[in-house]
């Protein structure tokens, strides 16, 4: 059976969660968020560090198209 969840892994219970998976032996796939999801809103909320990466790269001119995101 596949099951899809939204967990807030930067929340104590969303921590409390996870480590409580991996206890028990219980494959899952984390989807990390890419700067562009962030730029457009797409998916979960970013977290600070997703929102940060994406903005260090704008201000550093190192995009050039959305598409290098």
């Amino acid at each position: 059976m596949q099951l899809q969840i939204n967990i807030d892994e930067s929340s104590e219970k969303g921590k409390h969660l996870l480590s409580l998976l991996k206890e028990l032996k219980i494959d899952f796939k984390a989807n990390s968020i890419s700067p562009k999801d962030a730029a457009f809103g797409i998916g979960r909320a970013a977290t600070n560090e997703e929102l940060d990466e994406y903005i260090q790269r704008c201000m550093a001119g190192t995009i050039t198209d959305i598409d290098d995101l």
